[in-house]
């Protein structure tokens, strides 16, 4: 069984608003990450949505939401609460972030895939979304074997350097343009149309 998550818990001081409830087509960011999550999982995986200590955006009541206990912690820790829940369930880890719009159901399997595959393999790999050989650690997926590591590690030095000291990487090559970070509003893909 797997968990899959978005991480919604930053501020977005640069776009002017917190990303999570910002609106995008008929719904806002993370239902709009929801509904990638809802094409990508099978049916008795769960998801869940990390979410700053003291705010949440509206999610829809079958989601688990795991908050942080910092007012400004950063995706890592984020990740890393995450993986807590992941050792509690037993349970592997997919995740996004809120910001992410133009990631695809497809990408979000095919690091499930990878991540699956490390394991069967004997080898448990934490799959990593990248591009030109750039990784971004906030698209990616913890195998349940390793996710303790993450957590055991996340108090004194951050989740990715935890998962880049610790755990062995499995690259997963996805198009640029899944890749962008919507940092600022003249950067969400349908802002040529607005």
């Amino acid at each position: 069984m797997t968990i899959w998550a978005v991480l919604a818990g930053g501020r977005g001081t640069r776009y002017g608003q917190p990303k999570a409830s910002a609106s995008f087509g008929e719904t806002t960011f993370v239902g709009h990450c929801l509904s990638i999550i809802e094409q990508a999982r099978r049916p008795a995986d769960s998801v869940a949505v990390s979410v700053a200590h003291d705010w949440r955006p509206v999610v829809p009541p079958h989601c688990l939401v795991v908050a942080d206990k910092f007012s400004t912690p950063g995706p890592a820790h984020s990740i890393a609460r995450l993986a807590a829940l992941a050792v509690d369930r037993d349970e592997d880890l997919v995740f996004m972030a809120v910001d992410m719009l133009g990631v695809t159901p497809a990408t979000l399997r095919c690091l499930r895939d990878r991540m699956e595959a490390s394991v069967r393999a004997g080898r448990a790999a934490v799959a990593v979304a990248g591009a030109e050989d750039r990784l971004h650690w906030v698209l990616g997926a913890i195998p349940a074997l390793l996710a303790p590591a993450v957590v055991t590690n996340a108090d004194s030095v951050s989740a990715v350097q935890v998962l880049l000291q610790l755990c062995p990487i499995e690259p997963v090559e996805v198009p640029g343009s899944e890749l962008l970070d919507v940092n600022t509003p003249d950067l969400r893909p349908d802002h040529r149309h607005r």
